[in-house]
């Protein structure tokens, strides 16, 4: 436990570097992304403020849908059965919803002079289970990326060229989501090498139980949360 200790205090003092280039044209192309997403919304509804949960429930009830909540489940289920027109304001709605700028202001706030953000990790975060809790950026949860052209989408936010991104991009908030790894950089010389296990805590704990009905389900490729 006390390696365990040195070690994490070596990778908190060492700390990440980031591409600040990266960090704050993503903030600003999020900016432009939300004004524009607001005014495209505002043209289609003619609401004074779509992204109020009132008014867009009014809105809603004016095409005769009614619904109890604008979260994303909900939004999920209304787009099965919407016409097309409300279906496109409610997609708009979700990308207008998405946090994917959260992550790089953390990393606008926690960079330090030499380019690194420091003390991500706690060790012995976890009472109960003993492992390390993410901090401030939360290394432990960051987004996957599926973009096939992910340098392409990465230099155009490095460029600066917000018109070019969104010319190419239909969903500029999930794309910056999706770019969010890739803010992260190794000094020159060396390479970041990405590794996830899934559900390892699950799989441990329903083998050690002997639960067999878990390790079925794993080894049939099921969702153990669902499930």
């Amino acid at each position: 436990i006390w390696d365990e200790y040195r070690l994490d205090q070596e990778i908190n003092d060492r700390g990440i570097l980031l591409d600040m280039e990266v960090v704050e044209n993503a903030i600003r192309f999020d900016a432009f992304s939300k004004t524009d997403l607001m005014s495209t919304m505002k043209n289609m509804t003619e609401l004074d403020n779509p992204n109020s949960v009132t008014q867009m429930k009014d809105w809603l009830v004016s095409k005769g849908i009614e619904t109890e909540s604008l979260d994303k489940k909900a939004i999920i289920e209304l787009l099965k059965t919407v016409p097309t027109d409300v279906a496109d304001v409610l997609k708009l709605r979700q990308q207008l919803a998405k946090s994917s700028v959260k992550k790089y202001q953390a990393m606008e706030c926690s960079v330090c002079d030499d380019g690194r953000a420091r003390g991500m990790f706690q060790f012995y975060g976890a009472n109960r289970s003993g492992r390390w809790a993410g901090r401030i950026i939360q290394l432990q949860n960051l987004p996957q990326n599926h973009i096939s052209d992910l340098d392409v989408a990465r230099n155009l936010v490095k460029s600066g060229d917000y018109e070019f991104m969104h010319m190419m991009y239909d969903d500029v908030p999930d794309t910056l989501s999706q770019l969010i790894r890739t803010a992260f950089i190794p000094k020159p010389g060396y390479k970041f090498v990405v590794s996830d296990f899934s559900a390892i805590e699950a799989r441990v704990l329903s083998h050690l139980a002997k639960e067999e009905w878990r390790t079925k389900v794993f080894a049939d490729n099921g969702d153990i949360y669902c499930a």
